[in-house]
């Protein structure tokens, strides 16, 4: 028989002619895993599972980008990117869950258009879902402050489970997004976001407990779509990182959900305008996105063949020319005789990892562009890749497409 308890796991065996000696075995076998240790293991965990994730979620794209794939095949291509999408999600969830629960959790607070933020996320969650024709209706109430002080990732996170969740559990009828700035006393406003879905609802006792981990709702529709129920607890647990808030309004068997998302902020910080206004301000991946990467020169360096070659036949299609190295104490040699346009560097590698390898670059006078790749994608490994040099900082699986936003800007 095996038991859980909260930090630690204890493994318990038959009592049957235990000797003392046994007794002494069976009492040392008790572990114990504090917070901070549970953080560190699923930090490395992830490391391990998503290097290989980057690889299939990658080729899957590779595969879906050529047209002479068949309709069988390319259904089954589509499946396996989904589930390593989720997968991909789920690790993210479970190492954001523990960092929290260990204070290792940091946040990254910067100036945002939060009507770019909204639109962005809506946009991505509809290409998603494209293929439920649901009404959906995004409204700001109210003008907009051109720039809200949050860690746009973060707000990013919760927002894109909260909508996601209104796709997955309506089936048709309309999805109603508001965002409202409500004034507030002392110089403070609150911005209020709420979705709204005509869904399947959530039962009075699912409710009770929606925002602890691993609760979903008993009904057969629910348990028939994908998911872990870690979403909305860690969306809410963000929220309340960032003093603000996640909550259910109401919500009714048949009739749909109201979830609202808000937080204050300092309302005497510029000026406001309307939703329309601040969307002329053109985001930079826009004008980028279908520009082409010929004449590039770019050096790829990780310790994964798969990665190597995914990443070598991505940009090479856009035109680059590419070289590769598989640690980074090759990738100074190769850095030092050759100029390279970019530097795309795993941090985590064998014979030297990324980190010195930059460190080696720069103080050898290399001042063009290094980029860091790394599984373990935390805020702190954030920080301390600007420390030793990097340029920018992306996390696995790669998303391509930014990848080459992040190129063009170099």
């Amino acid at each position: 028989m095996r038991s859980v308890a909260k930090n630690h796991i204890s493994l318990q065996r038959s009592p049957i002619n235990l000797t003392k000696e046994t007794k002494l075995v069976e009492e040392s076998s008790l572990i114990s895993i504090d917070s901070s240790e549970k953080a560190v293991f699923l930090a490395q965990a992830s490391h391990e599972i998503k290097t290989p994730l980057a690889s299939i979620l990658g080729f899957a794209e590779s595969l879906l980008s050529h047209g002479n794939l068949s309709e069988a095949d390319r259904q089954d291509v589509i499946a396996i990117r989904r589930q390593s999408e989720y997968m991909s999600g789920l690790v993210k969830d479970l190492l954001d869950l523990a960092r929290i629960e260990s204070h290792r959790f940091s946040l990254n607070f910067q100036n945002v258009n939060i009507v770019h933020l909204v639109d962005d996320v809506i946009r991505s969650i509809k290409v998603r879902y494209q293929d439920k024709e649901l009404d959906v209706k995004v409204v700001f109430a109210s003008e907009m402050p051109q720039t809200l002080r949050i860690d746009p990732v973060r707000l990013q996170q919760v927002l894109n489970q909260v909508i996601s969740n209104a796709f997955r559990f309506t089936f048709s009828g309309a999805i109603n997004i508001c965002v409202d700035v409500l004034e507030q006393a002392n110089g403070f406003a609150k911005l209020v976001i709420q979705v709204e879905d005509s869904g399947i609802g959530i039962g009075p006792e699912t409710q009770k407990r929606i925002f602890k981990p691993f609760m979903r709702g008993d009904f057969p529709e629910v348990q028939k779509i994908q998911g872990t129920g870690l979403g909305l607890p860690l969306a809410k647990s963000l929220m309340k990182e960032m003093q603000g808030s996640l909550k259910l309004i109401r919500s009714e068997i048949g009739l749909g959900s109201l979830f609202e998302i808000s937080f204050k902020f300092d309302s005497t910080l510029g000026p406001r305008m309307s939703a329309e206004i601040l969307r002329q301000e053109q985001p930079i991946r826009d004008l980028v996105n279908n520009s082409k990467l010929e004449g590039r020169h770019i050096l790829v360096v990780d310790d994964s063949v798969d990665l190597r070659l995914l990443m070598s036949r991505y940009l090479n299609r856009a035109g680059a020319e590419v070289e590769t190295s598989e640690n980074g104490a090759e990738a100074v040699s190769k850095a030092l005789r050759t100029r390279f346009d970019c530097i795309l560097m795993d941090i985590r590698m064998p014979v030297m990892d990324g980190y010195e390898a930059t460190q080696l670059l720069r103080q050898s006078g290399y001042e063009e562009p290094i980029i860091a790749l790394t599984a373990q994608a935390t805020e702190e490994d954030q920080m301390h890749s600007a420390e030793w040099g990097f340029t920018a900082f992306l996390s696995k699986p790669i998303n391509m497409s930014y990848l080459k936003q992040i190129l063009q800007s170099c």
